[in-house]
């Protein structure tokens, strides 16, 4: 899954397409983006714990990605 870095939606395929920047001939660019605004995405996956899709910083623990709702974090002070 993907998500969208300036609208959020959350999508499974970005679009695709070429830019001529007004060239007659090619190589043109080939360009990728949400296929919803057309603006630039990164891949996500759901939290193990939660479910929600996560987008930034995330913890890794035996193999399990948790986001930052789902871990507390603590101080050895603290106890």
């Amino acid at each position: 899954m993907f998500v969208c870095l300036d609208c959020g939606e959350l999508f499974s395929e970005p679009s695709y397409w070429e830019e001529d920047h007004g060239l007659e001939y090619g190589p043109f660019e080939q360009c990728s983006g949400c296929p919803y605004c057309g603006c630039a995405y990164v891949e996500t996956f759901e939290c193990d714990c939660c479910g929600e899709y996560i987008v930034g910083e995330y913890y890794e623990i035996d193999d399990m990605r948790y986001c930052d709702d789902c871990v507390i974090h603590r101080d050895i002070s603290d106890n």
